[in-house]
């Protein structure tokens, strides 16, 4: 959990990774449902990157109470810390990504954010019924 994450110190790296991903949206959105739920039991996956992510409330108490929290600058350090230190497993959706258009280090971030924005809204407009009639299932 030390160092910078590779990407975040190279802009062409951020740039590729974007357009890269803005073309698997719609893929990704509209695949059969549900999908599995993925348990990390044996702590693969050995930091989780809070893009969206659910918890307990009393596991998230403890992790906003830690008093190691402002060590990392945001929950998800702490996050991670108590997870390990309570060697909790995370579980994951399949099939699923969070699309993350840029750090803040970008000197387009918020170009890319609005690119990224445009295409979630697009996808998520064109999969929202037209007609009352496609809403209660009729033609």
């Amino acid at each position: 959990m030390k160092g910078l994450h590779p990407v975040r110190a190279n802009e062409t790296c951020m740039e590729l990774a974007l357009d890269m991903a803005l073309p698997l949206v719609r893929e990704a959105w509209t695949k059969s449902i549900p999908q599995p739920v993925l348990v990390d039991r044996g702590f693969g996956f050995p930091y989780l990157c809070n893009n969206v992510f659910l918890i307990r409330t009393g596991l998230y108490r403890q992790v906003i109470q830690e008093p190691r929290l402002y060590l990392g600058g945001a929950d998800e350090a702490t996050l991670n810390r108590v997870l390990a230190d309570q060697r909790l497993p995370m579980c994951f959706l399949a099939n699923s990504f969070g699309l993350h258009p840029a750090y803040g280090t970008h000197r387009q971030k918020k170009e890319m954010e609005g690119a990224a924005f445009a295409v979630v809204e697009m996808v998520s407009e064109s999969l929202l019924p037209r007609s009352r009639n496609e809403v209660d299932g009729k033609k």
